[in-house]
């Protein structure tokens, strides 16, 4: 008995030998260490919750710059950001003199001041290629008393400047005129109000306006065209600046070599409100009082002024379009490719090896009855039935449904293989003493037969894996996986559907393909390293 355990355990340890001794073996089992560990880091810092923030959650967009590259791609440009906390205040100062003789009017005869506040900020920018984007959010608090009447007709009397100053001295503005406010309240210019989920929490904050895509119709529109024009007469490009983006207009300027750059230097943000005021609210002894007009309710302010220049890049993996991280989401799809993966494989591989082992034992007619089913199945189109259910319930397929119908569907997979290796089995010496002594049909199969078959089975399971892993991305890529389930199929479909490649992101599908690639490629070193084990005549 001594001598058997000892044999029996020298098999093990030199079953492991095996495995590890090849160069196939080392590295697909180190590739699976380190992805196992990073899985299981992930769902202990995240959970669940946090899993699903990356394709629920809409706060990326305000922590994470939007289509950024990875910074060693590209020259690294530093973020700047410009607020209200960061400017200096001119003023208010109050004048009785105006220019326009029509504003005037209002001074002589209503009993009025015009009052002006002057905000100015400053940032350098120093790189050689454009920021991934710029952002605006600039909200105006106007006072009950803070508008002079004439009659009964309320005037537009809040006159407004907002812009850039850039080094070489044009202005890009974002708004230059009278600002119209009706009677009171607060004048949302660029930005909303928005929420993000943060651990399950609701946030709410100010998202600024992305003036890197200029919309037709929109406020900035018609400011950017203007600047445009100008930039085009300064720089003398009278027919045009080729290449010229509508939102690189802040920053752009035109190289020797024509080509459309950067133009670095120091840029200040600038706002400039002035309003016309009764003088008995906001005056004490001639000169403007803010504590009496905050008590009068006659100011206007800005509540956020916020001017924000976005990094070009962003750490290794870079930002989908979405402004969530690359690297992120590459190991969020981690967990559910082994969840799918190991769940679908495993449970289908055996039931397949179960199913085989037993019509390799029948060799009658329930035999061949066992092997037309396993035809059919087989013959079963899977990706034409999970589209045509999709569209029947009108709605994607989750994850776990997903994992049942590819078990329904995979399942067959390896019959036909186990049966052969079952007929073959079904006619040893051992099988045929077990039938002679009476042994029942459950313990001929699962006693003598199975474990025979046991080390094919998981070598067919660790092979079906990556097939498992890209049948689902093939499903998401076409629009039909789990919306709720952050899987490296998901990303390459967003690559797909935003055209990735005709963009220039090439980070979008380049790293999530080569998750793919390295996952699957884990589990085929492993089978290929499992042959000398599974088949022991192979090893020399």
């Amino acid at each position: 008995m001594f001598k058997r355990k000892k044999k029996t355990g020298k098999k093990q340890l030199s079953n492991w030998s095996l495995l590890l001794r090849t160069w196939s073996g080392k590295i697909g089992m180190a590739l699976l260490i380190i992805q196992l560990l990073l899985a299981i880091y992930v769902v202990a810092a995240y959970g669940e919750t946090g899993l699903k923030e990356y394709t629920q959650s809409n706060k990326w967009s305000y922590l994470y710059p939007q289509s950024a590259p990875p910074c060693w791609a590209t020259d690294k440009a530093p973020p700047a950001k410009v607020s209200l906390e960061d400017m200096q205040i001119t003023g208010p100062e109050a004048s009785f003199q105006v220019a326009d003789p029509k504003q005037q009017l209002l001074i002589d005869y209503f009993n009025a001041v015009y009052v002006e506040t002057v905000y100015e900020g400053s940032f350098n920018y120093k790189a050689e290629g454009f920021p991934s984007d710029t952002a605006l959010a600039l909200i105006i608090s106007v006072g009950k008393n803070a508008i002079v009447k004439l009659q009964t007709t309320t005037t537009d009397i809040v006159i407004l400047e907002a812009y850039v100053e850039r080094p070489d001295g044009l202005k890009v503005y974002f708004y230059d005129g009278k600002l119209p406010v009706g009677e009171s309240g607060t004048v949302f210019l660029y930005g909303q109000v928005a929420n993000i989920t943060e651990g399950g929490e609701n946030i709410t904050f100010i998202k600024p306006y992305s003036l890197n895509k200029v919309y037709q119709g929109a406020l900035i529109e018609q400011y950017f065209t203007s600047s445009i024009k100008q930039l085009e007469e300064y720089l003398g490009y009278p027919e045009g600046i080729p290449g010229l983006q509508p939102g690189q207009v802040i920053m752009a300027t035109v190289n020797e070599q024509g080509q459309v750059v950067p133009l670095n230097g120091e840029y200040k943000v600038v706002l400039k409100i002035g309003y016309f005021v009764d003088r008995d609210f906001v005056l004490n002894n001639g000169q403007f009082d803010p504590n009496l007009a905050k008590q009068n309710d006659a100011y206007v302010e800005p509540t956020v002024y916020v001017f924000e220049v976005k990094p070009n890049c962003y750490g290794f993996f870079g930002t989908d379009t979405k402004s969530r991280p690359i690297g992120l989401g590459l190991l969020f799809g981690l967990p559910y490719a082994f969840i799918l993966g190991f769940s679908v494989t495993f449970i289908s591989t055996f039931i397949g090896a179960f199913y085989g082992t037993a019509a390799g034992y029948w060799k009658d007619i329930k035999g061949e009855i066992m092997m037309r089913v396993v035809d059919i199945v087989n013959s079963l189109p899977f990706l034409p039935i999970l589209i045509a259910l999709s569209v029947a319930f009108r709605s994607a397929i989750t994850l776990p449904v997903l994992a049942g119908l590819m078990i329904i569907l995979f399942w067959a997979g390896p019959v036909i293989v186990v049966r052969s290796m079952a007929l073959q089995i079904s006619e040893q010496i051992y099988v045929e003493a077990a039938r002679a002594v009476g042994a029942s049909t459950r313990r001929i199969l699962f006693k003598h037969m199975f474990p025979q078959i046991f080390p094919y089975t998981m070598a067919i399971a660790v092979l079906s894996i990556p097939g498992v892993i890209v049948a689902e991305a093939s499903l998401s890529l076409l629009g039909f996986g789990d919306p709720a389930a952050p899987t490296w199929g998901k990303m390459l479909q967003l690559a797909y559907d935003v055209g990735a490649v005709n963009a220039g992101y090439w980070w979008l599908y380049l790293f999530p393909g080569l998750a793919l690639v390295i996952f699957s490629a884990t589990f085929l070193l492993l089978g290929r390293a499992l042959e000398p084990i599974v088949a022991p005549k192979l090893v020399k």
